[in-house]
């Protein structure tokens, strides 16, 4: 296992389209590291560049210490899964994973001892023998993936390999990928726009958006303390709700007003000078706003229900307030509840973030 560490790294493509700019992160020896994203935001190119696929216009790459800038992709002890499963048609399974290790003159005993370790782990044994043609496109990346691990790299990175699968094909293998990096240690980096598959297997998550990394931490940091709108809205299924509206001083305290009607308590702990008077956007989760009980008459909002969908032992309830602001609210069956309801709710004010409008 070897440590990645990028220092002010950027790339421009052709037509001056910025990549990436300005990138720094760090990625522990033996870490499962994220970086989520939208398409387009530059996940990919940081792999390629890591990888030595693509040079870098400005910044350094080192691993484990040593600059690799100007390495050869081949000298990097890197090894890349890729979206599309890069399988040589003509020949079977046992030898498309062997392919590599032949090519780097690795005697039968050693290639044969490591593709049988290989297809147990993925549990794939069972189809060395069959051809590429002949498996499903979950099980061509596992074959994808094997071809990887049996060269024992140092670094393993995966760029958005499960976005081409079934939603159920997608867990079983993240969970084999998963269980691999702990089983041994390497480390690995891996991109994907998904974010329940970065919320499932990070231990630390790089959010990026237009080139930056917009936020960076363990994925219960990234949920549960978003450092922007952006990574409250793109985290978490359904997204952040949003509330317009204004700090001020009501009735001698300090609350967020919204649309200048509607009063919410703020945090004990927030910084509330520095957003007195300005123009800011509550954000809160839709797990965070429940039914209130008949005490309750504070941090309370009026709205009507649109719509409503069953998730088993949970709704998801999609409302609109009176001054036009369409939220969720993620709550435990209610079979009271249906579309046309005008109902109160509560919004929990410790759950609340403030965000300035941008």
């Amino acid at each position: 296992m070897a440590n990645i560490e990028l220092k002010n790294i950027s790339k421009v493509y052709r037509s001056n389209v910025k990549a990436v700019s300005d990138i720094s992160l760090n990625i522990e020896a033996g870490q499962l590291a994220v970086i989520l994203g939208p398409s387009g935001c530059g996940k990919s190119t940081i792999l390629r560049l890591i990888a030595g696929l693509e040079k870098a216009d400005a910044g350094s790459i080192s691993i484990d210490g040593n600059i690799v800038d100007n390495i050869l992709p081949e000298n990097r002890n890197i090894a890349m899964v890729f979206q599309t499963y890069q399988l040589y048609p003509h020949i079977n399974v046992e030898n498309n994973i062997a392919f590599a290790l032949k090519m780097n003159n690795l005697s039968k005993s050693q290639i044969n001892a490591r593709i049988d370790d290989a297809a147990e782990a993925l549990d794939i044994t069972h189809l060395l023998k069959r051809m590429p043609h002949t498996l499903s496109g979950g099980q061509k990346q596992l074959v994808a993936i094997a071809k990887t691990i049996v060269r024992e790299p140092a670094i393993c990175l995966f760029d958005e390999p499960l976005s081409n699968l079934d939603a159920q094909v997608r867990v079983d293998i993240r969970n084999k990928i998963r269980h691999l990096h702990h089983k041994r240690n390497w480390t690995t980096l891996y991109v994907t726009h998904d974010q329940d598959e970065a919320m499932a297997m990070a231990q630390n998550i790089f959010l990026m958006n237009k080139g930056t990394i917009i936020q960076a931490g363990t994925p219960f940091e990234i949920y549960n303390k978003p450092a922007n709108r952006f990574a409250g809205e793109f985290i978490g299924s359904p997204p952040m709700n949003f509330f317009g509206g204004t700090v001020r001083k009501n009735n001698g305290s300090i609350a967020f007003m919204i649309n200048d009607s509607i009063s919410v308590t703020l945090k004990p702990d927030l910084d509330k000078d520095k957003y007195l008077d300005q123009k800011t956007i509550l954000g809160i989760r839709p797990e965070d706003i429940e039914l209130p009980d008949n005490n309750c008459s504070e941090n309370t909002i009026k709205a009507k229900i649109q719509s409503l969908e069953f998730h088993g032992h949970r709704m998801i309830v999609y409302l609109k307030d009176f001054f036009g602001n369409e939220f969720a609210v993620n709550t435990k069956v209610q079979t009271q509840l249906k579309p046309g309801d005008n109902i109160t709710l509560w919004l929990n004010h410790k759950k609340t973030h403030i965000f300035f409008d941008q």
